[in-house]
C-alpha cells in the first residue's frame, strides 16, 4: 500500500525511524521496567492498570525482539507458539532461543528455523525478560500454567487473540515507540 511504501522509505532514509524500529523491543522493555521499578521503590505491588501496561508492553517487546532479532514471522505464528510443551516452537539454548515453525503453519509452506542470539542488540535478553517477568504476570491467576508463549489474559489456557495483540501493537508503536 502507499502507506507501507512511505513507512519503509522512512526506515531507509531517516536513521531515527530505523533506530526506533530496530530498538522497539528495548524501548518498550525499558518503559515496562520503569513501571515495575516505580512500584518497587514505593514498596507496592503493581496496580491492575500498571500490570496491564507491563503485560502489553512486554508482549509487544517480545514480538519485536523475535521479528527483528530472528526472522520476519507472522503475528499469528508468534501468538501460536507453545512454551514448555514437548512440541514447543521456541526453546531456550545456550546461545539464545531456537525457533522452529513447522511448514504447515507458514504462508509459503516452508518451515522457518532461526536463532535469536544474546548480544549487543538484546534480542534474546528481551525474550528472557518476557519469560521471567511478563509471562508470570499473565499467569498469576492461573497457577503459573499455560502452554502458550503468549497466553490470553482472561483465559491462559488459550493463546492471546490476534485482534487484542494488534490493538496493543499499533497503539504502543505509535504512542511509546513513536512510529506510525
Amino acid at each position: 500500500t502507499p502507506e507501507t511504501i512511505k513507512f519503509c522509505r522512512a526506515l531507509i532514509e531517516q536513521p531515527i525511524h530505523r533506530q526506533q524500529f530496530l530498538n522497539a523491543h528495548c524501548i518498550l522493555k525499558k518503559k515496562a521496567d520503569d513501571i515495575i521499578t516505580m512500584a518497587c521503590s514505593r514498596d507496592q505491588k503493581l496496580s491492575k492498570s500498571q500490570k496491564r501496561k507491563v503485560i502489553q508492553m512486554g508482549t509487544v517487546a517480545l514480538f519485536c525482539a523475535i521479528e527483528t532479532g530472528g526472522a520476519p514471522v507472522r503475528v499469528r505464528n508468534v501468538l501460536g507458539m507453545q512454551h514448555g510443551a514437548s512440541g514447543a516452537w521456541i526453546r531456550s539454548t545456550v546461545d539464545g532461543f531456537r525457533v522452529t515453525i513447522p511448514e504447515g503453519h507458514v504462508k509459503n509452506a516452508r518451515g522457518i528455523n532461526f536463532t535469536i542470539a544474546y548480544g549487543p542488540n538484546a534480542f534474546a535478553e528481551t525474550v528472557s525478560w518476557y519469560l521471567d517477568v511478563v509471562r508470570p504476570l499473565i499467569l498469576e491467576d492461573a497457577d503459573g500454567k499455560s502452554e502458550w508463549l503468549v497466553p490470553m489474559l482472561s483465559d491462559p489456557s488459550r493463546q492471546c487473540c490476534y485482534e487484542t495483540f494488534l490493538d496493543w501493537f499499533e497503539r504502543l508503536m505509535r504512542d511509546e515507540v513513536e512510529l506510525p
